[in-house]
């Protein structure tokens, strides 16, 4: 689903490459896949992808969460000419959390208990993850919103505008985004507090009989 966050204009000034920046208006918007839960991995190989990924935790990985963040920027010029500096300028950018998936062990599919407990631990990965992501689509939007509007037409050249326009919008986005992936990481190792790990490895009252 994608949500505005932002529709500013910004203020035209003098620039270089148009003699007088046209009227520029930015939309922000945050789309947000949905969260699925899977058993494609056993618990073996949920340990060797963990020590490949070097990342060790506070407890053994009875499961996973995992995503992919992405954005998509579209310019558009609204005049007949495509002269970016009469415009107006419209730019789209869509910053994505897609692909959201749980992997619960498939050791666990048995004890509905286990499963349980460990869904809802890595549902806390996946909220502590979700705020990150929004928070930086906030930031995002601010920086895009006050940065004016001859630094999106500065780079225009015999090429294509539009594309030029894009690479100047990323070069905001790349800069705001840089410390996200870090955060992120940081905020789903703070779900693993001593008594949340105590919670995940209690073993269940009603646990199945071990096998004879």
């Amino acid at each position: 689903m994608a949500i505005p966050i932002i529709a500013a204009p910004l203020l035209a000034i003098a620039a270089a490459a148009c003699p007088r920046p046209p009227p520029v208006k930015v939309l922000v918007m945050a789309g947000i896949g949905p969260l699925s839960v899977e058993t494609d991995y056993r618990l073996d190989q949920l340990r060797a992808l963990a020590r490949q990924a070097h990342s060790g935790g506070a407890h053994p990985p009875y499961g996973a969460y995992v995503d992919a963040a992405a954005y998509a920027i579209r310019v558009a010029i609204g005049n007949d000419a495509q002269d970016a500096c009469r415009g107006p300028l419209d730019i789209e950018v869509t910053l994505k959390l897609a692909d959201r998936h749980i992997e619960v062990a498939q050791e666990l599919k048995n004890d509905p208990c286990q499963f349980d407990k460990v869904e809802a631990h890595y549902r806390h990965h996946a909220d502590a993850d979700k705020a990150i992501f929004e928070r930086y689509v906030g930031r995002v939007a601010a920086a895009l919103s006050h940065t004016q509007a001859a630094f999106f037409v500065a780079g225009v050249g015999s090429g294509s505008a539009t594309a030029d326009i894009a690479r100047a919008t990323q070069s905001v986005i790349e800069s705001v985004l840089a410390p996200m992936d870090a955060d992120r990481a940081a905020a789903r190792a703070a779900v693993d507090t001593p008594a949340e790990v105590s919670r995940l490895e209690k073993v269940c009252a009603d646990a199945p009989p071990a096998a004879p």
